[in-house]
């Protein structure tokens, strides 16, 4: 797949542990850095509740919280279609029905 067809899918995983030390802020800024023309960060937070929770380090959210901060990190980069992964397998993937 190529980087710019790869840049239009948006990954929500289970859970993103490897962020842990990260501000929310840091954590969306670095899956960002990825994208050719992400969404800001403050307008991402915004779109999922979380911009009050952005100086916030990702170990002291709630489980909600990080459900939120995974789906931030699926739409940072504007992308067409969202997968959502769960357990390992994909339980939805944003295709128009």
């Amino acid at each position: 797949m190529s980087p710019l067809r790869a840049a239009r899918i948006g990954i929500v995983s289970q859970e993103a542990t490897d962020a842990l030390d990260l501000t929310v802020r840091e954590a969306v800024a670095h899956f960002a850095a990825y994208y050719p023309n992400p969404r800001r960060i403050p307008e991402t937070l915004e779109l999922v509740g979380l911009a009050e929770c952005a100086p916030q380090r990702v170990r002291l959210l709630s489980g909600g919280q990080r459900r939120r901060l995974d789906v931030a990190i699926g739409i940072v980069g504007r992308p067409r279609r969202v997968v959502v992964i769960a357990a390992g397998r994909v339980v939805a993937d944003g295709s128009p029905a």
